[in-house]
């Protein structure tokens, strides 16, 4: 299994909470776009270190924001894709959108280019906070968005949502999700606000405008969306993600389940099993680099301590949790029992060895995930 991402790295506002890679300026946006078949074309033999017939099953546009490419840039990348890969039979095709971007004609424009899956950036169903975060969309807005895609035929959506917010209370947060309840809504992905230090927030907050977000509430509220999505048959597969049964991210379980991936664009990550690759983070740079034929891209060769604790950390989050058998077979039974060695040292009450070995978080654990993995990290002097 593999899959390519699309990093489209344009916006029409800054959000004031967003650290990713983006612009508002798209003057030079074609010619980007075309370096992005470039460099598709180019790494025609990326997956090589594999199996070559190894299809491409799951095709994903992230950002900034995707929904403000035209059908025909969608389509000319799709098409690419298709032309030099092989591709399995029923790829799971996913586009990230904003609400408003989501009109009714160009919902049926993303259905008929053979997107099979929405990720909508609702953030909230409340105005005051969609204006707080600087959202470009109201709430009228976010349900639209929601009726336009399923009538289109995009049965597959997943919304974000976000909690922690600047004096959001428990009740609001409880509300949030009580409107996703009544909606055709099949997967949900919901992030603890963080405050970068190169936003608006961040600013804001090191000027004393603002205060960080209080970490006990932001505990309650995850704990809240634990209680609810047990309440309404959602799988709370990822740390950061709930499905209904069935409708888990394909493309965003490749990356928990170690498959490699492609990404295209400025900022774009890609990973073949030995080796991450990191695209350059400018638009300029990132063309210049493909018409001069020259490398786009840093490289990281992955140690023996850098594939553990990747599998580590993306393993723990998720419900399938760390495989002890997998880890003595790939990294070596030294390996294994040093990971049951630190785990004797954590409140049992946050973790659970099931009797095939596997290590999983339990509901209390969950809170302290990314505490909990970098207690059982290799240090790469080990």
């Amino acid at each position: 299994m593999a899959g390519i991402y699309f990093h489209i790295p344009y916006c029409r506002k800054a959000c004031h909470y967003c650290d990713f890679h983006f612009s508002v300026n798209q003057k030079n946006k074609g010619e980007l776009m075309q370096s992005m078949i470039e460099e598709l074309r180019i790494q025609r033999n990326f997956f090589s270190v594999l199996d070559k017939s190894t299809p491409i099953e799951t095709i994903y546009f992230g950002g900034g924001t995707p929904s403000l490419s035209s059908k025909k840039e969608l389509s000319d990348l799709i098409e690419t894709v298709y032309t030099i890969f092989p591709v399995s039979n029923n790829p799971e095709i996913t586009i990230e959108c904003n609400p408003d971007d989501l009109s009714s004609d160009y919902c049926n424009d993303l259905f008929a280019l053979g997107f099979n899956r929405a990720s909508i950036g609702i953030q909230s169903f409340d105005d005051h906070f969609l204006s707080v975060l600087n959202r470009s969309h109201n709430a009228q807005k976010a349900f639209e968005s929601i009726d336009n895609i399923v009538h289109a035929g995009i049965n597959n959506v997943s919304i974000d949502l976000m909690y922690g917010l600047p004096e959001q209370s428990n009740d609001h947060w409880l509300k949030q999700l009580a409107q996703v309840r009544d909606l055709p809504i099949q997967h949900l992905s919901c992030y603890n606000l963080t405050i970068e230090s190169n936003t608006v927030f961040g600013k804001r907050v090191k000027q004393k405008l603002m205060q960080e977000p209080d970490d006990e509430v932001a505990g309650k509220q995850f704990e809240q969306l634990m209680e609810w999505a047990d309440e309404n048959s959602f799988e709370h597969y990822e740390i950061s993600n709930l499905a209904k049964a069935g409708f888990q991210s394909q493309h965003n379980s490749a990356y928990w389940l170690n498959k490699p991936y492609l990404g295209i664009g400025p900022s774009a990550h890609s990973y073949n099993t030995v080796h991450r690759f990191h695209n350059f983070s400018s638009n300029a740079r990132y063309v210049q680099q493909l018409n001069n034929k020259q490398q786009w891209y840093e490289i990281e060769e992955l140690d023996h301590a850098d594939k553990v604790n990747d599998y580590l950390l993306t393993s723990l989050r998720a419900n399938w949790g760390i495989d002890l058998n997998y880890v003595e077979d790939t990294y070596g039974a030294k390996e294994k029992d040093r990971i049951l060695t630190i785990l004797k040292t954590i409140d049992h009450e946050h973790y659970h060895i099931s009797s095939d070995a596997k290590v999983t978080l339990s509901k209390k654990g969950k809170l302290w995930s990314d505490r909990i993995a970098l207690e059982i990290f290799l240090d790469h002097e080990y």
